[in-house]
């Protein structure tokens, strides 16, 4: 048996909760791998998996000891009445997991894996317990009382079927089950032919009763999950329109007013960016619970939610190019130079967050034009290119060679998770390929019996992560993106951040009346500012394993990042519900920006 439930918790929990909210307390970890994997935090979600854990770990315990005693040749000083109440709960154990299941809960696959594993090895001790020599003489004893028994509760059996026949199915349920778990508890003793002579109307009301809540169960929770997928659901519309009509009225008069402030184009460029962010946090959240509920990939509505957001993304990035040009259009070319540095300085951390050059193409060509409306601006700005793109490009290549002489002795995140993730033999994992494309990580036994190993090969491991983005600048945090089943988190030295930003100021003549002149140098500020790394390398101090429905249905804001703007995760199309991602806690030793590379005390 494996060890006992242990709680602990650790101080990286405070960073998941700060940036990612959603299920992180319970999980399973690497001080708790045998924790249940955590629900969306909702009613009955979070009761039904309170109940189903204090259920598993006191079957745990109670197995455990039985099997202590039948290895130890102790099999007749078992009591047969303490194991019938151990196998009712298992089965209520059972009864909760398809309840979690009907409610698209990943946990409910864990706990059915759970209730198999008990049930298992509990039946291979009460066949043990079968072979006593005054087994038969006990086992009648135990028949005689499950008759008396069926018969005193036939009045209660009655009720329950008129509660049934009035459609009260969940008062039926739960005063058949008072009377009926502790007629299971014997009956489970004996064999089939004997359980329908003793109990046979209170297995028809059984078999009625799960029949009828299981399917009312599964339409109300996909009725739930759909009603929170509509509420969840972006009108793409509702946010592109209003940034068109601003756009026209910046071109009218400087200014548009949203939510009753009066805002200039550069800071609706800060606004429309904030609720292109929101969109997208709530277009992955709604790809989560589409997961949940085990929805095909080419389900007419995972079809238009990606169909609807890929044009609303491309909608945008043209809008707010639009915005810039209809300000240009108005200004005179005195004006031109503070408007200017205003848009760089709001577009710098939008386009940063883009998975690729698509929102700073489609903005470059409306800066250039508005730089153009003043030719001694226009000149400078050359100027400024000329100066500081080869700076940056030998920066950059400083910084990408110093990262690479450090990687050595560090394996990449995905690869050291599918090294000891991997199914091998007899050990259990979760990941079945050695491949790092496509890797699909699942667990089709118990938690426990893939997260112990997993953790045993995880925690203290040199890794490197790639693709950090930065919080915000006073977060001192930052995350990998989303992929091959891994993202981590690390703290950043604050102290270090701003030292490297002072001196990539001074590189780039920037101050506080000198602000950047090009959309790279203004990124390159915007980032390191933010925390956003090209890569780094530590050791692994934390893992947590969850549901990937889980995750991406409770996302908190922060945890937008996990995934570019832009875009969506893509899964494979297999048993949704027992898909998993593993995330982790890095402790760093190194940290590389795209202009610089820090060693760290």
């Amino acid at each position: 048996m494996r060890r006992l439930w242990r709680c602990g918790k650790i101080s990286a929990l405070a960073i998941s909760v700060l940036c990612f909210s959603g299920p992180v307390a319970g999980a399973p970890d690497h001080e708790n791998p045998d924790a249940p994997l955590a629900v969306r935090p909702e009613e009955p979600n979070l009761t039904l998996s309170a109940n189903a854990t204090q259920l598993w770990k006191d079957a745990w315990v109670e197995v455990g000891e039985y099997a202590k005693k039948a290895q130890a040749g102790n099999v007749a000083q078992l009591d047969m009445a303490a194991i019938g109440r151990t196998y009712v709960k298992l089965r209520q154990l059972d009864r909760l997991a398809r309840q979690l299941l009907a409610r698209g809960e990943s946990a409910g696959v864990d706990f059915q894996f759970r209730t198999a594993e008990l049930d298992e090895q509990l039946q291979s001790i009460m066949k043990a317990y079968r072979q006593l020599p005054d087994f038969e003489q006990r086992s009648e004893r135990g028949f005689q009382f499950l008759l008396r028994d069926a018969t005193k509760n036939k009045g209660n059996l009655r009720q329950c079927r008129g509660m049934m026949d009035q459609g009260q199915w969940e008062q039926a349920e739960t005063a058949f089950y008072q009377m009926f778990d502790s007629l299971e508890a014997v009956a489970t003793w004996f064999s089939a032919r004997q359980r329908k002579e003793a109990i046979e109307p209170f297995l028809q009301a059984q078999a009625e009763l799960d029949k009828a809540l299981g399917t009312a169960r599964k339409e109300r929770g996909a009725a739930d999950l759909a009603a929170a997928r509509k509420s969840l659901t972006p009108d793409f519309e509702a946010i592109v329109a209003p940034l068109r009509q601003a756009s026209a009225a910046v071109g009218r008069q400087g200014t548009a007013v949203m939510a009753g402030q009066t805002l200039t184009g550069p800071a609706l460029i800060e606004r429309f960016g904030e609720l292109w962010q929101q969109v997208h946090h709530a277009t992955l959240r709604c790809r989560g619970i589409d997961w949940a509920r085990e929805l095909e990939p080419d389900d007419e509505q995972s079809i238009a939610l990606a169909a609807g957001y890929t044009e609303f993304c491309g909608q945008m990035a043209l809008a707010l190019a639009e915005l810039i040009d209809a300000d240009a259009a108005r200004v005179s070319a005195a004006e031109v130079r503070p408007l200017y540095t205003a848009y760089l300085q709001r577009l710098a951390p939008l386009v940063s967050l883009a998975p690729d050059d698509s929102l700073r193409r489609a903005v470059t060509p409306a800066l250039e034009r508005l730089a153009a409306k003043s030719p001694p601006l226009a000149g400078e700005v050359a100027a400024y290119r000329n100066a500081t793109s080869d700076l940056l490009r030998w920066r950059q290549r400083i910084a990408a060679s110093q990262a690479s002489q450090w990687r050595k002795g560090y394996l990449p995140l995905a690869e050291q998770f599918v090294k000891a993730s991997r199914k091998i033999g007899t050990t259990q994992g979760l990941v079945s390929s050695p491949q790092l494309t496509n890797v699909c990580a699942e667990f089709t036994v118990p938690v426990p019996a893939v997260m112990q190993p997993a953790v045993a090969g995880l925690m203290g491991q040199p890794v490197t992560l790639d693709g950090l983005v930065g919080f915000r600048p006073d977060a001192q945090m930052a995350t990998t993106r989303y992929q091959a089943r891994t993202c981590a988190m690390i703290s950043l030295p604050g102290d270090v951040i701003a030292t490297q930003v002072r001196q990539l100021e001074a590189d780039l003549m920037v101050g506080p009346n000198a602000p950047p002149l090009t959309l790279e140098a203004a990124e390159a500020l915007a980032t390191a500012a933010r925390g956003d790394l090209t890569a780094a390398g530590g050791t692994i101090v934390g893992t947590y394993l969850e549901a990937i429905s889980t995750r991406f249905a409770t996302l908190g804001s922060g945890g937008r990042l996990l995934v570019p703007l832009g875009s969506l995760p893509r899964e494979l199309n297999r048993e949704p519900l027992q898909q998993v991602l593993m995330r982790f806690t890095v402790k760093p030793a190194w940290i590389s920006h795209r202009y610089f590379f820090v060693k760290l005390p």
